[in-house]
């Protein structure tokens, strides 16, 4: 009897008698045994057992995790996530995406986008460039209108505008700037203060000021370097010209801050004559033309001489710069002294004034009144002095706009006109001195002698007020 083994028969053990099974067959069901000497036999197979699962859990890997309902009977399986914001993945596992590393973080603004998946690259308006060269592009689309206090944005281009007093507007901080200037145009009446973001500080043309001063019609554009603000470009300011009281000059912090002043100190009344003799004219005030001032910072006081009944009032800016003004013409017919020491003429003679000398009065019956001296550009120019008692007319000022006396057939003159200024006034009857003339207003002009009278003499013409320009030269 042969043994079944490795898929063939065996034969029996020599020395065993009969012969023994020839083949097996089987199918999906079954396995028949043929022997020839006996009868074929048919196994059944017997069908295999079968199982149940009895839990379901999810592992917590590669960025993954979940969570399983009812997991002994039927599961309901949720997948979750454990990162937090973009993910990305490495063809095995996800985990959080790192701005600046894995994608572009801004600030990109307007037509601004990404190029694919490169963090570095963008595209403005289809253009692909760097996202450094595209902040730069986003930083040049700042254009902004402020009328009051506030922080200007990387690359702003800014105008100033309104009346309000005492704003600053900030540049920005250290970290918000890339290569973009920030260019700032005040078109306001009054001056705006440009201070320094945190961090930085300023580097002008003048220094290193802690802030910069925009006086109205001026502008100045700023570039970050590190943490220095450099002023690269600038305008000088306008002149400021001060017509009347004491205002504040605000000196424009554009540029090198060089300074200098055009300054006019008030003229002199005309004197009221005593007796025939016609008043003298008023010495004009003082000119300064082209007056250094140097490179000036802090705000100033400007005092603007008033016009006056008598002496001159001085012109000045803060402790920097002082034109004296005239002495009035006298009542014996001396014309005054100029605020720059030009001495006036005496009654007895008959020549015109010097500088901004006032001229004087006519003498009786003998002369009419001196012409005043010229000044400097109608400006400063010596009142005319008055006529005598019985002569016709005073005489001018000493510009070539001066007012004279205004001729009558009165026997006794009219006071002499101003420097720059108007007519005397006629006489009246013959028996009352025609009044000087008045110097105009921010002339420096000195004013006209009074008229002698036969009874009562004319009074002088009041001085003019002073006048102050200030220029930005550097």
């Amino acid at each position: 009897m042969g043994v079944i083994g490795s898929g063939r028969m065996v034969p029996a053990s020599s020395g065993s008698s009969g012969s023994g099974i020839t083949r097996i067959t089987s199918d999906d069901s079954s396995v028949t045994i043929t022997n020839p000497t006996g009868p074929t036999t048919d196994l059944s197979v017997a069908t295999g057992g079968t199982g149940t699962v009895t839990s379901v859990s999810v592992a917590t890997a590669n960025g993954f995790a979940g969570t399983v309902a009812t997991a002994t009977t039927t599961p309901a399986i949720t997948i979750k996530t454990g990162v937090t914001g973009l993910l990305k993945g490495n063809g095995t596992a996800v985990s959080a995406a790192v701005a600046g590393t894995d994608y572009l973080a801004g600030p990109l603004t307007g037509d601004v986008t990404t190029v694919g998946e490169a963090a570095t690259v963008v595209q403005v308006q289809g253009v692909a460039v760097t996202a450094a060269e595209a902040t730069l592009v986003s930083q040049l689309n700042g254009s902004r209108t402020r009328t009051a206090s506030g922080t200007a944005v990387a690359g702003e281009q800014t105008v100033l505008t309104g009346s309000t007093a005492a704003q600053t507007l900030t540049l920005p901080a250290s970290t918000a700037q890339v290569s973009s200037p920030n260019l700032i145009l005040n078109d306001a009446t009054v001056p705006w203060t440009v201070a320094a973001g945190s961090g930085t500080t300023f580097v002008t043309p003048a220094g290193t000021p802690a802030s910069v001063a925009l006086v109205p019609g001026t502008f100045a554009e700023f570039y970050l370097i590190g943490t220095v603000w450099y002023m690269t470009r600038w305008s000088l300011a306008p002149p400021q010209v001060f017509l009347t009281g004491t205002p504040t000059w605000t000196p424009s912090g554009t540029g090198n801050g060089i300074f200098e002043a055009f300054i006019v100190g008030g003229g002199g009344a005309g004197g009221t004559p005593s007796g025939g003799t016609g008043g003298g004219g008023g010495g004009g005030g003082e000119v300064l033309e082209d007056f250094y001032l140097g490179n000036v910072t802090a705000a100033q006081t400007v005092t603007v001489a008033a016009a006056s009944s008598g002496v001159g009032n001085n012109s000045s800016i803060g402790a920097l710069v002082t034109a004296v003004g005239g002495n009035a013409g006298t009542t014996s017919g001396n014309g005054g002294v100029g605020g720059d020491g030009q001495a006036g003429y005496t009654a007895a003679q008959i020549l015109a004034a010097p500088g901004s000398a006032g001229g004087a009065g006519g003498v009786s019956a003998t002369n009419a009144g001196q012409k005043g001296g010229p000044g400097f550009s109608r400006f400063g120019s010596g009142g005319g002095g008055g006529g005598g008692e019985n002569f016709n007319g005073g005489n001018g000022g000493g510009s070539s706009g001066g007012g004279h006396s205004n001729t009558s057939a009165a026997t006794n003159g009219g006071g002499g006109g101003g420097g720059g200024g108007g007519n005397g006034v006629a006489p009246v009857n013959g028996t009352t001195g025609g009044v000087g003339g008045t110097a105009p207003a921010n002339s420096g002009g000195g004013g006209g002698g009074g008229g002698g009278g036969t009874v009562t003499a004319g009074a002088g013409g009041q001085g003019g007020s002073g006048y102050v320009k200030i220029n930005q030269v550097s």
